[in-house]
């Protein structure tokens, strides 16, 4: 029997998806994969992403925002709680609270 909390401890599930940033990119990507979702998730924004490198052995910090382009399209679901980030090299799924659990996000 699963437990229910009442107030249940996950504010955001997701799902990342991190490709090898040697392959070419190409900014048609996420219109032709908004074409494949656009019934589910109707709006559509245009995001800044910062990114950081934080050295495991040293624990120095870098900024690589400029290494490449830090632009994602964000798709988002009517409620707005169902997300998919699309990036160079980049691809998220994400569920915002309330969490319904793995059988209903897994499909996403």
């Amino acid at each position: 029997m699963k437990k229910r909390y009442r107030n249940p401890p996950i504010i955001e599930a997701l799902c990342e998806f991190q490709f090898e940033p040697e392959a070419q990119w190409d900014w048609t990507v996420p219109g032709i994969f908004y074409t494949k979702v656009q019934k589910k998730y109707i709006q559509r924004r245009e995001e800044r992403a910062i990114a950081i490198h934080i050295d495991a052995q040293t624990g120095s910090v870098s900024n690589v925002s400029g290494e490449s382009d830090s632009r994602k399209m964000v798709f988002l679901t009517e409620e707005g709680k169902d997300l998919i980030q699309v990036a160079p090299h980049f691809l998220a799924v994400n569920r915002l609270a309330p969490y319904t659990g793995w059988e209903n996000f897994k499909p996403q």
